[in-house]
C-alpha cells in the first residue's frame, strides 16, 4: 500500500482506504480504514476497527493516569483542570461533580469529560476505580 502522496497527509484516497481485515480485538469484519491519519495507520498497524482503536488509544494514553482517569459504573471519565473563566469550555457544562476513588481520594471538579461506556472486552484493562459521591449540582456563573 502506498502512503498518501498529497501535500495534505490527512487525505486518504479511496484506493488507499480499501484495506480489509478482521479486527484483532472484537472480530469485526471487514474493517474499513477510510479514516484520517494518525487513526488510519494505528488501525492498520494494530489490525483493529475504529471502536477498538478508540479504546486502545485511551488505554495507551500516557497523559491519562490514576490522577485524572476514572471508570465509574463501567463509564470512562477524564477530569481536566477546573475551568475558572466563566466562558471557558467545561465538561458537562461546568456542573460540579464529587468523585470518591478506590484509593480513598475525593475529587471535586467542574470539568469532567465522558468518553463513553467501556466495552466489555476492555473492562479488564479499564476496571471501575471510583464512584460518584452525590448527584452533580449546576455551577452558577456570575458574569
Amino acid at each position: 500500500m502506498l502512503p498518501p502522496t498529497n501535500e495534505n497527509d490527512n487525505i486518504v484516497h479511496t484506493s488507499q482506504a480499501n484495506t480489509h481485515y478482521t479486527c484483532s480485538e472484537c472480530g469485526h469484519h471487514p474493517v474499513k480504514t477510510h479514516f484520517c491519519e494518525p487513526t488510519r495507520s494505528r488501525m492498520i498497524t494494530k489490525q483493529v476497527c475504529f471502536t477498538c482503536d478508540f479504546w486502545l488509544n485511551i488505554i495507551d494514553n500516557q497523559d491519562l493516569t490514576t490522577e485524572n482517569r476514572f471508570v465509574i459504573g463501567n463509564h470512562h471519565y477524564v477530569v481536566l483542570p477546573n475551568a475558572l473563566h466563566p466562558m471557558a469550555s467545561k465538561g458537562f457544562g461546568g456542573r460540579r461533580f464529587e468523585i470518591k476513588t478506590d484509593d480513598g481520594r475525593t475529587i471535586i471538579t467542574n470539568n469532567l469529560w465522558h468518553q463513553g461506556e467501556v466495552p466489555e472486552r476492555f473492562r479488564d484493562r479499564l476496571p471501575n476505580n471510583a464512584v460518584f459521591v452525590k448527584k452533580q449540582e449546576p455551577i452558577v456563573n456570575k458574569f
